[in-house]
């Protein structure tokens, strides 16, 4: 996640003590509680250089702090700010403290802040807060609730902002396990993103979610696909969601869909990236030998093994590119000659 796209103006001053008596009066006395235990765990002044001692000097070294990676340094500016805002301002402060807390990976302290909002949330600020509130859903596993974050956020044409929207709605609909709205909504994402890394990226987190929360689609769900950019992407996650990572299946799988989708974005550096990790299918044994126990007490035990690996071997269907299989019987021969029985023949 990126910094919000909203530009950081002055404030008017507001002490935690004019907060208690505006939670007081509104009967919110939990939230509020809540909200005056973050602020006043940041209590103290904001040090600020001569001369310019502005809320947007504060504002504009806690956004360094956040791109520099240092989140709980950020959230604590952003916490400080708050507790001398007031308004619509003081809610984009801690929406803001929040983010940096979801960033360093305190998920509790993050939900706490959000949780502590008063509502309505500004007009100007639900943008910011469906991204960290859907964002904080998906983190506890709560994908419906992503999606109810997100269906209170306006429509926007900033890139940051529509970026994030759909990576959070994406998300939600592959957990959902609904892998086509999903797929179509992270593919969508691309046209907000600028450059080809970012692109790069979101091809990543498909793939990452796909794997994950990918399904398997039939036949006919397939075929009421049009667009081959999209179905491409469906194959893709068959792929990740029924391959293991790193196995020689998934590297010969991939080359299968490299050969068939020649044109398809994911092939100008995704799949050859999968395929650098796992290893490409020329890298396979042209022979395998498999030691197994076929006559003696342990004959069934040892045939049941040959068959289901036989079954499996075969599953492809591409049995011109499989390497010879060669069993060897360790009753008959023995451990240690079978071994060098099968070494001797490659």
């Amino acid at each position: 996640m990126t910094d919000f796209p909203w530009p950081m103006r002055s404030n008017r001053n507001c002490t935690v003590t004019t907060l208690a008596t505006r939670c007081k009066s509104r009967g919110a006395a939990f939230a509020c509680l809540v909200t005056m235990l973050i602020l006043l765990a940041g209590c103290q002044t904001v040090p600020t250089q001569p001369g310019t001692g502005t809320v947007e000097t504060a504002a504009g070294r806690a956004a360094a702090l956040a791109r520099q990676g240092r989140h709980d340094d950020a959230a604590d500016d952003y916490l400080k700010l708050a507790e001398t805002s007031r308004g619509d301002l003081q809610q984009r402060y801690l929406i803001l403290a929040a983010r940096e807390r979801r960033l360093a990976g305190r998920i509790g302290a993050a939900q706490a802040i959000v949780d502590a909002l008063e509502e309505p949330i500004a007009e100007g600020n639900l943008v910011g807060w469906a991204i960290v509130a859907g964002d904080l859903a998906l983190a506890r596993g709560d994908a419906e609730g992503a999606l109810s974050a997100l269906s209170r956020a306006p429509e926007t044409d900033n890139p940051v902002a529509a970026a994030e929207l759909l990576r959070i709605r994406g998300q939600a609909l592959l957990r959902l396990g609904d892998p086509v709205a999903g797929t179509s909504v992270l593919l969508e994402r691309e046209i907000w993103l600028e450059d080809a890394n970012a692109i790069a990226d979101n091809q990543r987190l498909l793939w990452q979610e796909l794997r994950r929360y990918g399904i398997a689609l039939g036949p006919e769900q397939l075929a009421q696909v049009t667009d081959p950019v999209l179905l491409g992407w469906l194959q893709l996650g068959e792929i990740a969601a029924s391959l293991p990572p790193g196995g020689l299946g998934l590297a010969s799988a991939l080359t299968r869909w490299q050969l068939e989708n020649p044109n398809h974005p994911a092939n100008q550096s995704l799949v050859p990236e999968l395929l650098a990790q796992t290893g490409s299918v020329a890298e396979m044994p042209q022979r395998v030998a498999l030691l197994l126990p076929l006559s003696g007490r342990q004959q069934l035990s040892g045939a049941a093994i040959r068959d289901g690996f036989m079954a499996a071997h075969f599953s492809s269907g591409d049995v011109l590119s499989a390497p010879l299989l060669r069993v060897y019987d360790v009753d008959a021969f023995g451990a240690a000659d079978a071994y060098r029985r099968a070494v001797a023949d490659g």
